[in-house]
């Protein structure tokens, strides 16, 4: 890892330093992150137990779901436009592109939740145990929106902590908080209390990015002339072709458990929840390489150094898959006994973990194949893999969860990340030239040990 920021900068990118440094600050935050994470959903399965938390769950999982639809792709057009406006001294274009962005999630979230609202009390049978939750959750779809847009528009501006620190640290921390106030004078809390909780949570987090990001907008001066019609069209463009890559990796992570909701009892959708995210454990080594990693490897490909890049690669592969596997040995292991501990009702979901965990583990194996597709104008290749691979995953869940309930949702998942990282893979070795995978780091092993016998 240590060779990353020097690699670069031969190239004459002497600002990959200060790029790397926001890199290992954000992957910081992301492990505080995890950390809080996986802390609120054990002491939250524990206080609501299985068939509360699946409700919970559920909700916030549709949640993000539309909250992501409504930026209409502005939270990721921001890491675009941003930047490139700043690097030519645009100013005034920042804040019209930023001003435009602000209002069209306003409109798309208010809208959105209008509909929801409406179908929620004319239709209220169709939602069944989740149609209380989903409804004391509505302005969640503004909040996440807005947190997500200026998120990102804050890591535009190269302030990694105002950007991740109030949605990533201080929003959970304000949700253990107040959940376990509420146990202090009730003894107890459901699903729509913490759901409430989460919405003051995200109200606090919204408006204090808000902040931040008035303040940044500010420092680039005046708005400037109108924007022209051809200057919005780009935005649109751009930003929704950015939604549906967004919009295809969060289905594929989180569709499980929203068709789950539709087959199964709230407290299975719980057991299952849990066993998601004990499962993401094994990624957790790939994601934060990717943070770290990803501006490194774009810096190579953009040099065309491709021998060095592959260098890189084989080094990553090494480093993100080894944790990987203890974790997947551990956890497949004592699966049993890891669920056992958030409650009696969790283990169930023992061999479901199991199965997520390889599917993890196959995804860990070969490499940032996502970040490297994405990052070398080979996007449109990655759109059409993720859509088969989300359409494969809906028909595997759609049969087998009725079937085999849980275990069919995990299968189904698993399947599908195998089939979209094997043919992303592919996309890399055939159009990058680049062979990311802990197999191909391994067999150049062999060959270097074969070349020094000989």
């Amino acid at each position: 890892m240590n060779d990353v920021p020097e690699a670069p900068e031969k190239a004459g990118t002497g600002g990959l330093r200060s790029i790397l440094r926001g890199a290992a600050l954000a992957g910081l935050l992301q492990v505080a992150s995890y950390g809080l994470g996986y802390v609120l959903n054990f002491l939250l399965a524990h206080w609501l137990g299985a068939a509360q938390f699946g409700r919970y769950t559920y909700t916030i999982t549709v949640y993000s779901l539309l909250g992501l639809v409504a930026t209409a792709g502005f939270s990721a057009s921001a890491l675009k436009f941003i930047p490139q406006y700043r690097a030519s001294d645009e100013r005034s274009a920042v804040r019209r592109y930023a001003s435009n962005a602000q209002w069209t999630l306003l409109a798309s979230g208010v809208g959105i939740a209008l509909v929801l609202f409406v179908l929620l009390r004319t239709l209220p049978e169709y939602f069944g145990d989740y149609a209380d939750t989903l409804l004391y959750g509505l302005p969640l779809v503004l909040l996440m929106a807005l947190v997500q847009f200026t998120s990102e528009s804050l890591r535009a501006f190269g302030s990694v902590v105002k950007a991740y620190f109030a949605s990533q640290v201080l929003r959970p921390v304000l949700v253990l908080g107040a959940v376990w106030a509420v146990l202090q004078t009730t003894d107890r809390v459901d699903a729509s209390e913490v759901v409430l909780v989460v919405v003051g949570a995200m109200l606090v987090v919204a408006v204090t990015q808000r902040q931040f990001l008035v303040g940044m907008l500010r420092a680039q001066g005046a708005g400037g002339e109108n924007t022209a019609s051809a200057e919005r069209s780009l935005w649109w463009k751009i930003s929704l072709s950015l939604l549906v890559i967004s919009v295809l990796s969060a289905l594929l992570r989180q569709i499980d458990v929203v068709i789950l909701g539709w087959f199964v009892p709230t407290n299975e959708v719980g057991v299952y929840a849990i066993a998601v995210r004990l499962a993401t454990l094994c990624g957790l080594s790939l994601v934060l390489t990717n943070i770290l990693a990803a501006p490194g490897l774009l810096a190579l490909y953009s040099a065309g150094r491709l021998e060095d890049m592959q260098v890189l690669a084989s080094r990553l592969a090494h480093i993100v898959f080894w944790p990987a596997l203890a974790v997947a040995l551990v956890g497949g292991y004592f699966a049993h006994d890891i669920l056992g501990l958030f409650g009696p009702e969790y283990p169930a979901a023992a061999p479901a973990m199991v199965v997520l965990m390889l599917g993890q583990l196959v995804n860990v194996s070969v490499g940032p194949v996502g970040h490297l597709v994405d990052l070398t104008g080979n996007h449109r290749a990655g759109v059409y893999v993720r859509s088969f691979a989300l359409a494969l995953a809906i028909a595997m869940a759609v049969v087998l969860i009725p079937w085999i309930g849980i275990l069919g949702a995990a299968f189904a998942t698993a399947t599908a990340m195998v089939v979209w990282n094997a043919a992303l893979y592919i996309i890399v070795v055939r159009r990058v030239g680049l062979r990311p995978s802990i197999y191909d780091a391994l067999w150049a092993l062999v060959r270097q040990r074969r070349i020094r016998g000989v």
